[in-house]
Parts: structure tokens; C-alpha cells; sequence
């Protein structure tokens, strides 16, 4: 990889036509970085017409210009692309078929892809969501054709009620769905040029039996998300990153068991109660440990 402010892979000179283009291939356990990972640029194309391919178990990490004569870029199936601020496709195509992380992974961003995108029915398009922060979740700008097919996939850090705009095409179609969880489903719409995502939460999933307990829990957090309460944001943002029915309802149990225990009166005078340390960061400390944030209701 590149160091420095350098590019990871520069090309110049070559092949000037799509018949005899110049090839970058990443195969499994290859990566193309810089040293300034998705902020830096992974490659780079000063002179000659260039397809870039990401295939299985290959990654590649940054910002990617095929310059002024560029060709495609294809990331195919099981492959992974860490888009950097700007992709460079000018009137051909990004077509992902693989795993797109919008600005990389676990951090907000924006990703402007000059050119055309395509999302295929394999494609992965991860966003992060961090509902308390000025950017509220990563957007993709295509300045060109989008179509979007395949699943969206957020990470939420924080999350609250409300649509959250991730792409925006000069002409824009979408057939993709969003990956699902326990308690929080998503919806998926086009309006325009913009595709959104929006999160619903059901706090009381059918098909899952709760205890007494665990179920006066599900309300309260539901009266916190009806109520659009931003002190609960890290708690939800942590719940919608759950998959398994099980782990939902252990959850659900380890809230209620500390709420229990607490005194009425001191969980309103100390609110937040945090379980553990992890105060504003829900995380996993060990197997079995769950650490959330726990908040009277006004």
C-alpha cells in the first residue's frame, strides 16, 4: 500500500481503449489500501483506461480514481469494498455484487461515486447509523444511473425514530430490501432521486414468549421510542444490531433484573443507571453480559 497522502496503487500509462484496458485484480486475501485507510486512496489512474475487479476474500480500502478515461469497477461476490470519499467511474460503472461499506466501516461519511452504480441481488450495502449526530447516517451521492437491488444492511450506534436519506442518484431505481432484526424492522422507499431507510420498532416480537417482567420492559422501551427519547438512543441503537429471538429476550431479562433491583426513587434521582461500565456505548464486556443504558420515562 501506499504512505503518506500517496495511493495505494497508481497507474500510468497503458491501454487507451475498453478493447485493451489496463487490469487491477484483487483475489482472495489481497488487499489495496494507503496508509490513510477509507479516508486515503486506494488507487489511482492518472493516464489510461483501467477495470478494477474485487473478488472473493479480496479487499479494497479508500477512495478510487480511474481518471479521465476510466473504465469499470466491479466488486464481485464475497468481495469488499471500503468506499473513501470519492469513487471515479465517470460514464461506466460501480457495480457491487459483493460487500460496499459506504466511508468504510464504523464511522458516518459520504461516498460520491462520478459515474453509475449497480447493485446486484448478491450485493451488501452496509451504512452506519449514528441517529445523534449531525450526519445522521452514511449517504452515497451517484452522480449518474443508480440501480439498486440486493440488501441493505445498517449499524446502528444510536438510533431513533425517523427516515434516514442514504442514497441520492441523478436517476435513481431500487428493488432492495433491509436486513431485519428482532425488535426493529426496516423499511426501504424511494422518493425522487432518494432512496431512505426507516426504522420501526416492535418491542414485543410475535412469536416470542416473555416473562411478566420482560414484558413491562418491552413497554418501557417502546413508551421511550414512541416518545422519540433521545436518552435511550444507545440502548435501541444496540437492540436493532440483534438477530436472534434468544438473545432479545435475554436482553430483555437482564434489563428488567436491574431495574428490580434498583429502588424506584433512585433510578429517577441517579438516571442514566448504566449496567456495567460502558457508560453511552452498548456493548458486549463478556459472554452473558449485556451493557445497557437504563432510563427513567418523564
Amino acid at each position: 500500500g501506499g504512505s503518506g497522502t500517496g495511493a495505494g496503487i497508481l497507474v500510468s500509462g497503458g491501454a487507451n481503449t475498453s478493447s485493451t484496458p489496463n487490469t487491477i485484480t484483487v483475489n482472495s486475501g489481497g488487499t489495496v489500501t494507503s496508509a490513510g485507510g477509507a479516508s486515503g486512496t486506494a488507487i489511482l489512474v492518472n493516464s489510461g483506461y483501467t477495470n478494477v475487479t474485487v473478488n472473493a476474500g479480496g479487499t479494497v480500502t479508500g477512495s478510487v480514481n480511474l481518471g479521465s478515461t476510466p473504465g469499470d469497477m466491479t466488486v464481485n461476490t464475497g468481495g469488499t469494498f471500503n468506499a473513501g470519499t470519492t469513487v471515479v467511474v465517470a460514464q461506466n460503472t460501480l457495480t457491487n455484487a459483493g460487500n460496499l461499506f459506504i466511508a468504510g466501516q464504523g464511522a458516518i461519511g459520504t461516498t460520491t461515486v462520478s459515474g453509475g452504480f449497480k447493485q446486484t441481488a448478491t450485493g451488501i450495502l452496509g451504512i452506519d447509523v449514528n441517529a445523534l449526530a449531525p450526519q445522521r447516517s452514511d449517504q452515497l451521492n451517484i452522480l449518474g444511473k443508480a440501480q439498486i437491488g440486493g440488501t441493505i444492511v445498517p449499524t446502528a450506534t444510536t438510533l431513533l425514530p425517523g427516515s434516514l436519506p442514504i442514497v441520492t442518484a441523478t436517476t435513481l431505481s431500487s428493488t432492495a430490501t433491509v436486513q431485519q432484526g428482532v425488535a426493529f424492522g426496516w423499511n426501504a422507499a424511494v422518493n425522487g432521486n432518494t432512496l431512505a431507510v426507516t426504522p420501526a420498532a416492535t418491542f414485543r416480537p410475535a412469536g416470542l414468549t416473555l416473562s411478566r417482567s420482560q414484558g413491562s420492559t418491552a413497554d418501557y422501551l417502546t413508551r421511550g421510542w414512541n416518545n422519540n427519547d433521545q436518552r435511550f438512543a444507545g440502548t435501541f441503537g444496540y437492540l436493532s444490531q440483534i438477530q436472534g429471538g434468544q438473545q432479545y429476550v435475554s436482553t430483555l431479562a437482564t434489563i428488567a433484573g436491574q431495574a428490580h433491583t434498583a429502588q424506584p426513587q433512585t433510578m429517577l434521582n441517579n438516571a442514566p443507571i448504566i449496567l456495567g461500565s460502558a457508560m453511552g456505548c452498548p456493548a458486549i464486556a463478556s459472554a452473558g453480559t449485556v451493557l445497557l443504558e437504563i432510563y427513567p420515562l418523564d
